[in-house]
């Protein structure tokens, strides 16, 4: 929910920097960057060579 909240705070500000005659562009980049390294960091953290297979595949399931 935090998130949507985020959002939204993000979208009013690039609309008062539109009404403020702003550099409507440099903003939008802006939010695309934010939004753009939170997507990155969520990926880098789930990089399977980070997390280690612990599950019993190709085994048998027992160990002798």
């Amino acid at each position: 929910m935090n998130d949507i909240i985020e959002v939204i705070n993000d979208l009013k500000e690039i609309r008062e920097a539109v009404k403020n005659n702003k550099s409507f562009f440099i903003e939008i980049d802006r939010k695309i960057d934010k939004y753009q390294k939170k997507v990155d960091q969520f990926e880098n953290a789930n990089k399977p060579e980070d997390n280690p297979d612990l599950t019993w595949a190709g085994t048998s399931g027992y160990s002798v």
